[in-house]
């Protein structure tokens, strides 16, 4: 049995098995979090940041606020952990400097952990959404997420009930509607009497309009996705690609599943099978050397940060395992990314 005293995480209180409440998960809430899972629950780092990730998501889908991709999440919270971690190795240090880093991370943990989508403000179109995004990013993080939002519920509703009736009033294997509402052709006598005439003076009906609909045949196949991937083309020039090449071969482009999003989707999910295959197969018969060495890189936002590149090799191996962020260039932080990542493949024996 787990006694409150064994699920309390330095400087955090007690770890919890899943983010409640009606605000935006904080740093502390993601923290705790993680901490179930990884040591009630006994899971990898990368594990447990997993399952926070989904969770924070959730929270930030619910507040229909775009956010960024779920690895940058993941990395996000992986980071907040190395904070803790590196926070924890001076706890007993009575030093002046550790206790101000320590009450420096404590004050921080009821900020938010803010995922959003860098041009998220541009993206939103509801005023609302857009003040509680602002207002959850000061200290106290003002307002919460109500329940059910009637309104735009009530207007899904319409919209769908009013497809549901444009469906049921196509003829039977026709595609065809019209986009003039009867109500506004009978609402007004003068517009009856000019569409009359109209029609008059053309002698024949004007032939109904097609409505647009959605490609539902998808042609994005593991093996199309893989050669993509492996030219190094971007997502809106693979798009080029596959819609031209499935033109030449009599498809129509229209009735297919493509734009630059289902490709990076595809794409993504292709990477994240292979690489979890990769790591389920990898299981040599020989004894292994464990290789590390750092360099400073450039970021996707213009910082540098200190990676370690980390390799197994044995008679017929060669593995790189990862190339992990340090948040200090200490040999403890070199450490622990390299046991960590020798436990995620699975080969730390």
């Amino acid at each position: 049995m787990t006694t409150r005293k064994q699920t309390e995480v330095w400087l955090l209180g007690h770890s919890v098995p899943t983010i409640t409440g009606a605000k935006l998960p904080s740093r502390g809430d993601v923290l705790r979090r993680f901490f179930y899972a990884h040591k009630e629950e006994k899971k990898t780092v990368q594990q447990s940041a997993a399952e926070a990730a989904k969770e924070v998501l959730d929270f930030w889908t619910r507040a229909r606020i775009p956010t960024i991709a779920e690895t940058s999440v993941r990395r996000k919270i992986t980071g907040l952990f190395d904070e803790w971690k590196i926070l924890s190795k001076s706890k007993n240090n009575s030093g002046v400097t550790p206790a101000e880093k320590q009450k420096t991370f404590q004050e921080s943990l009821p900020d938010l952990l803010d995922i959003a989508h860098s041009n998220a403000l541009t993206l939103m179109t509801i005023p609302e959404d857009k003040e509680f995004l602002l207002a959850q990013r000061e200290k106290g993080r003002r307002g919460s997420m109500a329940g059910l939002d009637e309104k735009l519920k009530e207007s899904v509703c319409r919209r769908e009930s009013s497809l549901s009736r444009s469906r049921q009033q196509t003829p039977k294997g026709e595609e065809m509607v019209e986009l003039e509402s009867s109500s506004s052709e009978s609402s007004s006598p003068a517009n009856a009497a000019n569409t009359s005439t109209s029609s008059s003076d053309a002698g024949v009906a004007s032939p109904p309009k097609r409505l647009r609909t959605r490609g539902t045949k998808s042609v994005l196949s593991p093996d199309l996705v893989g050669a993509l991937d492996r030219t190094g083309v971007s997502s809106r020039q693979a798009l080029r690609i596959v819609a031209a090449t499935a033109s030449s071969l009599g498809h129509d482009p229209q009735e297919l599943v493509l734009n630059p999003e289902s490709i990076r989707q595809a794409r993504a999910k292709y990477r994240s099978t292979l690489a979890k295959d990769i790591k389920e197969t990898f299981s040599p018969l020989t004894p292994l050397t464990v290789h590390w060495d750092g360099k400073i890189l450039p970021q996707d936002d213009g910082t540098r940060a200190e990676r370690l590149a980390i390799l197994v090799t044995g008679e017929g191996v060669e593995k790189l395992l990862g190339v992990p962020k340090l948040h200090s260039e200490t040999g403890d932080a070199a450490t622990t990314a390299v046991f960590e990542a020798l436990e995620d493949w699975g080969v730390q024996e």
